[in-house]
Formats: C-alpha cells, structure tokens, sequence
C-alpha cells in the first residue's frame, strides 16, 4: 500500500512538473523571438508595428499561462523544472527583508534567462515570483519587465485565479510588501527604483481587487516622474496614491537600501514612514476606509545634489 502511494505521489509530481516545464519554456520561446525582432526592426511601418504586437500577446498569453500553473509558485517545483528545460535557465529563491532572520511569508523566486539581455541594460530578462500570506489567504505576484516596461499579475492560490494586474516601475521585484488592513481591504507597498516608493488600498470584490482612492492630504500631481525640493504638491480630499519619492541623485547617494520605507503595522492599522534621520515618524490610521497623510519627497533631509565626478583632464594612468 505504501509503496503505490509513493509510486502515485511520485507520478503526480512528475506530471505536474512536465506540464510546467512545457509553459515556462513556451514563455522563453515566446520572450526570445519578441525581444530578437524589437531589436532588429527599427522601422515602424504598420506591417512590423502589426507584428510586433502579435508577438508581444503571444509572449504574454504564454507568461500567464505559466502563472496559472497551479505549481509555479513554489520553489521546490520550479527548480527541477529550470534544470531540465536548461538553456541558460538558472533560477533561486532570496529573501524579501533582509533584516528579518526568517524566510516564513519573506521570499522572492528569481528565474533569470542568462544569455538574453533586458535590451540595454547590462542584466539578464528575469521573472520574479513573489508568495505573500495574509490573514490565512495565499496570493503570488507574477513580474517581468522588458525595455522599461512592465506588468504584474496577481493570482489568489487557492482558486488559482487572477485578481488583479498593474504597471510596475522597476527592476526588481515588484512590491515591498503585501498587508491586510481588514477583511475587505489590502495595503500594496511598490518599488519604484530611483523614485521611491508609492502605496495603494485595493478593495477585494467577488471576482477581482479594485485599487480605491484611500488617501487624504498633499500629494504630488499626477504624472510628475522628476522630484526635487522645487516640487509643488497640492492638496486633495482622496487620491490613489502614498508616494515617498526620491530622484537617482539620492539613490547615488544612499544605494538601493534607503533609510526611509513606508510601513504599515497590522494591529494597529497605522502607515507610517521616517520624516528624518532620527526616524520620527509621519503615521495615519485606517479610518473610514481611508489615511489621512501626504506624500513625501526624500530629500528633504537627504542629500540629493547630483554626485560629482573626476575631471578627465585631472585623471592620471
């Protein structure tokens, strides 16, 4: 008996692992022949603009055909997968906090494409995959980016569905943080590279989240993609949007780890973020389905003049 339980368990396995590998490397396959035409033709006639297109839906229905393997989640089931597909395929898990010494509800699984190249860039096409667990409910996050664009996809575990989908503005993984505010609502926290960080509430309906206007106070006008201390905020009942907005200067300064992150603090259903060094805090509670608290601009008390550079003259061999 045992051994016909091994036997089938073993099957199972082996199936759904084959039924993975097949998706991942039709997302490659797909990937590489959308990423080998955009750069070969430059042109934008209506015939290639027309083909351009068709390969970029056939990449993406690919990539969320892999996202709705209900194994592509978990790490033990995407490695033999990578392994077996091989062709460059390296793929490994990384924790999402470092300051917290546990890996329970705090990864992140990287499948990098080595070999192909995010266009420009000196790094490598990747998919980040992120597991989030709250209140008892299980959702992953599903990313890439080529050429500076990106979307990711959202999928409730348990009905193995897609919940909710947004442009994303980096690099690396998506989002921060996932929260729970109540029953009814979520805390997304995103990165946002050089500009910072920026938070939204979704309201979680039937058949998919909704992002709702959660915020009360100043914020920046919509579409502003450069900050400084010049930058005028204006005021507004409700807005999308809680940015804590930064420029490169600052991230040549500081590095990717700044000292400032917006949190949230689930007991007491307070975000809050550092207004200076001493980390005295800006806080606002969840009240009437929504925070009263204005965005921010990180150089107010960081330094955020651009770094100099050598003189070439002045340089010697």
């Amino acid at each position: 008996m045992k051994k016909r339980f091994l036997i089938g368990l073993f099957l199972g396995l082996s199936l759904a692992c084959f039924a993975q590998e097949t998706e991942l490397e039709n997302y490659r396959v797909a990937m590489n022949a959308f990423v080998k035409f955009d750069l070969a033709k430059k042109e934008q006639s209506e015939a290639i603009k027309h083909q351009k297109d068709s390969l970029f839906r056939n990449m993406e229905t690919a990539f969320l055909a892999f996202a709705l393997h209900k194994e592509s989640h978990k790490i033990e089931a995407l490695k033999p997968v990578v392994k077996q597909i091989g062709k460059g395929l390296h793929c490994h898990e990384m924790l999402r906090n470092y300051s917290l010494k546990t890996k329970e509800n705090n990864t992140n699984i990287m499948v990098s494409f080595h070999g192909v190249y995010d266009y420009a860039l000196p790094n490598f096409v990747s998919i980040y995959i992120q597991n989030f667990n709250c209140n008892k409910e299980e959702f992953v996050l599903y990313y890439y980016k080529l050429n500076g664009k990106g979307t990711y996809f959202v999928k409730q575990i348990k009905k193995n569905k897609l919940v909710f989908q947004s442009e994303a503005f980096t690099s690396n993984p998506a989002l921060l943080n996932l929260h729970a505010i109540d029953d009814k609502h979520l805390l997304l926290i995103e990165d946002m590279e050089d500009l910072g960080q920026r938070a939204f509430v979704v309201k979680k309906n039937k058949q998919q989240w909704d992002a709702i206007l959660a915020f009360k106070g100043l914020g920046f006008p919509k579409g502003t993609n450069s900050f400084s201390k010049a930058t005028k905020m204006q005021f507004s009942e409700r807005r999308n949007y809680l940015h804590l907005a930064g420029n490169s200067s600052i991230s040549s300064h500081y590095g990717y780890n700044r000292a400032s992150y917006v949190e949230f603090d689930p007991k007491s259903k307070t975000i809050s973020y550092a207004k200076n060094w001493e980390k005295e805090k800006i806080t606002a509670v969840w009240q009437s389905d929504f925070f009263e608290i204005s965005d921010f601009y990180l150089g107010t008390y960081m330094a955020d003049e651009p770094v100099p550079y050598p003189d070439p003259h002045f340089m010697r061999d």
